[in-house]
């Protein structure tokens, strides 16, 4: 895929030989070499799927252990079936407002609750829009937009170009300040009061009040890739992050780690997301898979797309989780695990937004997607 992030987990292998090629006739050396291209492709495969399980795989790290044991449903709900992009009557309806081009992919959507969608492109530049689709202005960065998010007429967004990063805090389109991080910044969010929080590459989660002095660090595990996104609940008190070390991460508003959750040696985080009530966390992977846990860390279920996910929403009443996915398809579920909606935008989708009837989407066919929703 043209201009992506590529994770180490999503290298192919080449194989030199080819078992068709083998001749048909079952000598002694024919037998010999389909054992021994067999043996290359299992080996292979394997490295694919990184290193074997750990103790720390199969454990979850918290620091809130009075939390208690609960058993957690793991896919007992298989995802829907249905190719359709209008669900049945009295279910999650959803339809296309308007589409808008940019120069390049298109990775940070947002939208404000008095009706104005962000977004961040790849061709270097935030986006402002309003409802009916027109462009009020765009921002010109120093690299391609990781993430964007919006505060009413506040939006902080994260770019990158080599040894480059910079986090941008803008309001009615000027820039405010800017931080110069020497990393791959990715996912960012800002809170009701401009308080901004960050993820890069480093594996560190940064915390900025709305003057941009850096609150706190928090550092996660090792990875390859570090933070991929980060969220502020609304009310301040809470800050999640999604890392590359297949953690799912909840801190209080002062970096003080509440727990965090291991979601399986091959689900890299890619996307999170907190509900307005704070009640609910929800994240998306690298294995296909999106996960929805309570405030307590208690993994209320697991469901499955058809590739990568990359985006993940939760709608301002709190009811249904939306996951953008690069199967082309942006997934709806209820809170209780629930498929309620399966539309193909034919092309990647990256980071979504919801906000009170609509939701925004970015993907790699450049575009900025608003849709109406109802239920």
């Amino acid at each position: 895929m043209t201009g992506r992030y590529k994770h180490p987990a999503t290298s192919g292998v080449s194989i030199v030989s080819s078992i068709s090629s083998i001749s048909a006739i079952p000598t002694i050396s024919t037998i010999v070499a389909t054992s021994v291209i067999l043996t290359i492709f299992m080996i292979s495969s394997n490295c694919l799927q990184g290193p074997p399980a750990t103790d720390a795989d199969k454990n979850e790290t918290s620091a809130t252990p009075q939390v208690p044991a609960t058993t957690i449903q793991t896919d007992t709900m298989p995802p829907s079936t249905s190719q359709s992009s209008t669900p049945r009557q009295g279910q999650f309806n959803m339809s296309l407002v308007f589409k808008y081009e940019t120069d390049d992919e298109v990775y940070g959507v947002g939208i404000s609750e008095d009706g104005y969608i962000t977004a961040g492109s790849w061709d270097d530049h935030v986006y402002m829009l309003n409802m009916s689709g027109d462009l009020l202005w765009k921002f010109k960065t120093d690299g391609s937009v990781s993430d964007v998010a919006i505060s009413g007429d506040r939006i902080a967004a994260t770019s990158y170009r080599i040894k480059r990063g910079k986090v941008y805090y803008l309001k009615s389109g000027k820039e405010e300040w800017v931080k110069n991080i020497p990393y791959l910044l990715k996912g960012v969010d800002i809170s009701k009061e401009g308080n901004v929080v960050t993820g890069s590459d480093d594996g560190k989660i940064r915390f900025f009040n709305s003057t941009g002095e850096e609150q706190w660090e928090f550092q996660t595990g090792e990875s390859a890739w570090g933070v991929w996104d980060v969220a502020i609940s609304p009310d301040g008190n809470y800050v999640a992050a999604a890392g590359d070390d297949r953690n799912v991460y909840l801190l209080s508003s002062t970096g003080e780690l509440l727990w965090k959750r291991h979601t399986g040696r091959k689900s890299f985080l890619y996307g999170i997301a907190v509900s307005r009530n704070a009640r609910y966390i929800a994240a998306v992977s690298q294995d296909k898979k999106v996960y929805l846990f309570d405030r307590n860390g208690t993994r209320l279920w697991t469901r499955q797309t058809g590739f990568l996910n990359y985006g993940v929403a939760i709608s301002p009443d709190n009811r249904y989780i939306a996951a953008g996915s690069w199967d082309k398809n942006i997934y709806v579920y209820d809170t209780g695990g629930r498929q309620v909606l399966k539309y193909n935008i034919g092309d990647d989708v990256n980071r979504i937004a919801f906000t009170k009837n609509y939701l925004a989407a970015g993907s790699g066919d450049r575009n900025i997607y608003l849709f109406e929703w109802n239920s």
